[in-house]
C-alpha cells in the first residue's frame, strides 16, 4: 500500500527513476505467494494509468512486466494486469476515484467493455 500511495503523490516520478525499484518489483512479479502477485498487477496498472502516458521508460517497463504477469497461473493476477496492459484505459461510466478504491481489494476489475464499432 505504500507504494501505491507513493506513486500516487506527487513524488511518484522519482520513484519510478529508481532502478532499484524496478528490480525489486520485478522479482515481486515472481513470487510464490498469488497475492504478492495480484499486488504487483494491480501496482502496473495505476503506473500505466497514471505515468504511462508521461514517460515512455515507465510504460515499456510496466508493460514488460505486465506481459510477464499475464502469462501468470492465477485469473486473478490476469484480469488486474490486463488493466495494465490496456493502456490504463477503466471501463466506460467508472471515474478514476472508484478504479482507485476498488484497487485496494482482490477483487479482478471487470473486464473493458467491447468497443463500439
Amino acid at each position: 500500500m505504500c507504494e501505491q500511495e507513493l506513486l500516487s503523490s506527487e513524488q511518484g516520478d522519482v520513484v519510478l527513476l529508481d532502478n532499484d525499484f524496478w528490480t525489486i518489483l520485478s522479482a515481486l512479479a515472481q513470487d510464490t505467494i498469488v497475492d504478492v502477485r495480484i499486488r504487483v498487477a494491480r501496482l502496473l496498472a495505476i503506473l500505466s494509468d497514471r505515468h504511462g502516458r508521461i514517460n515512455e521508460a515507465t510504460l515499456s517497463q510496466t508493460v514488460e512486466l505486465a506481459r510477464s504477469l499475464a502469462q501468470d497461473t492465477s485469473h486473478e493476477v490476469q484480469a488486474f494486469v490486463r488493466t495494465a496492459l490496456s493502456d490504463g484505459a477503466r471501463p466506460i461510466g467508472v471515474p478514476s476515484r472508484t478504479i482507485k478504491s476498488a484497487a485496494t481489494f482482490s477483487r479482478p476489475p471487470p473486464p473493458p467493455l467491447p468497443s463500439p464499432g
